[in-house]
């Protein structure tokens, strides 16, 4: 499954004609022995080793137990299974499990680097539609910043997410500072907006049809007659919509490796403060920070600083200050 799309096995339900019959707990052993038992014979019978494995076992009031085994799509294989003085490439197909063809390998073999190679063409895409202006929000011109959460899933295979679910049970994806809000269905999936006045918005998220999400804000601050980039609160924004949006793809059921990418657009002649007393201008228009990647949402979510730091910390090394100060030495957020 692992090769495939991933899914889920039960153990401790009858098989009857490959549909689910009556439950037949397991009482041969402990959960916590069999477990045990299964996550040792995936480790010495296949590589690359799986990670996306989870097991839970269910305990039936009559004795006994169900386990459940969830394994996700995975992009670090195709993976080879060793078993008895047999080495296979398998994968499961409905009710059925099979070798590999040699173009089923071939092309699993080159499914993360295409999959990856399409994320960040689709990135180049998006922000070549939003530094000329075509984005489904009218935002405030001048400085902008644009946060892409991509799901490498999406961008593997045929994905679509259910997003109608965040639309019929009043869920946004916006973060930080926000005003009056706005929800609309698109082409391009579901769209939340905080507006800015009768003509412009101050921020907008794009959820798309495959499970990427798009944040795009206005960047820049005008103090004193001087156009001033507010690092901390760009900072936090960033980080808002990290801890706002990761948690919905998986309510979702989007899992897997992610990209998050930031950039900051149009900032060429905006100030940046890199103290109380000094600020520095980027060599560039446009700051296209490289994309970070995770091996898995549920990772990230639990800690956003894994991701969000060091992506952080190149931008501040645009305006030539070493690390984004907003953490201390051991990666901790201390801004406040």
């Amino acid at each position: 499954m692992a090769n495939v799309n991933g899914g889920t096995i039960v153990y401790g339900i009858s098989d009857e004609d490959g549909t689910a019959g009556a439950l037949v707990p397991i009482t041969s052993a402990s959960a916590d022995a069999e477990i045990l038992r299964l996550g040792q014979s995936l480790d010495a019978s296949i590589e690359p080793r799986l990670s996306g494995v989870k097991f839970s076992a269910v305990p039936i009031t009559a004795g006994g137990f169900v386990l459940a085994v969830c394994v996700e799509r995975s992009f670090s294989g195709p993976h080879r299974v060793t078993l008895n003085g047999k080495s296979a490439f398998y994968l499961r197909a409905q009710r059925h499990v099979t070798e590999f063809s040699y173009p089923q390998l071939r092309e699993a073999f080159n499914l993360r680097t295409l999959a990856e190679d399409r994320v960040r063409a689709f990135r180049a895409d998006r922000l070549a539609r939003i530094k000329s202006g075509r984005t489904p929000r009218r935002l405030k011109a001048g400085a902008q910043y644009a946060i892409h959460i991509l799901p490498l899933v999406s961008f593997a295979q045929s994905t679509k997410v259910e997003l109608s679910r965040l639309s019929t049970e009043n869920r946004h994806l916006l973060y930080g500072r926000l005003s009056s809000l706005s929800c609309y269905h698109n082409l391009d999936g579901l769209v939340w907006a905080s507006h800015l006045d009768a003509e412009h918005d101050h921020k907008y998220v794009q959820a798309f049809r495959n499970g990427a999400i798009e944040s795009v804000g206005f960047a820049g601050a005008l103090i004193d007659n001087r156009k001033i980039l507010p690092s901390t609160l760009l900072a936090e924004e960033f980080r808002a919509a990290l801890a706002a949006q990761l948690p919905v793809l998986l309510s979702l059921g989007v899992s897997g490796p992610i990209a998050v990418a930031v950039t900051w657009l149009s900032v060429g002649d905006y100030e940046f403060p890199t103290t109380n007393y000094h600020s520095t201008r980027a060599d560039r228009d446009d700051l296209e920070v490289p994309e970070v990647w995770a091996d898995s949402i549920d990772a990230v979510t639990a800690d956003i600083d894994t991701v969000a730091r060091p992506l952080l910390d190149t931008l501040w090394q645009c305006f030539d200050v070493y690390r984004c100060p907003l953490y201390d030495e051991q990666g901790n957020w201390i801004a406040r």
